[in-house]
């Protein structure tokens, strides 16, 4: 997480971003407007005002996926 909205993993609209939300399990309206270098963009915020970086939405995707998927014996 981060305060530096450079490092925020960006999203071209708010329905990207939402659906990242739902794809990691964080509710739909922790998808946030972001304004960088003057283009509207969408990021993944928490109550903290900290922003999702791209390792750590990676690194949340392939947990949620690992948890998600049935163990074979």
């Amino acid at each position: 997480m981060t305060k530096n909205i450079r490092q925020a993993v960006q999203f071209a609209t708010r329905k990207d971003a939402a659906l990242a939300a739902n794809v990691i399990g964080w509710p739909r309206k922790d998808a946030s407007p972001i304004e960088i270098m003057g283009f509207k963009l969408w990021s993944l915020m928490d109550d903290q005002c900290n922003y999702l970086t791209r390792d750590e939405f990676d690194a949340l995707v392939t947990a949620r996926a690992t948890a998600l998927t049935p163990r074979v014996n």
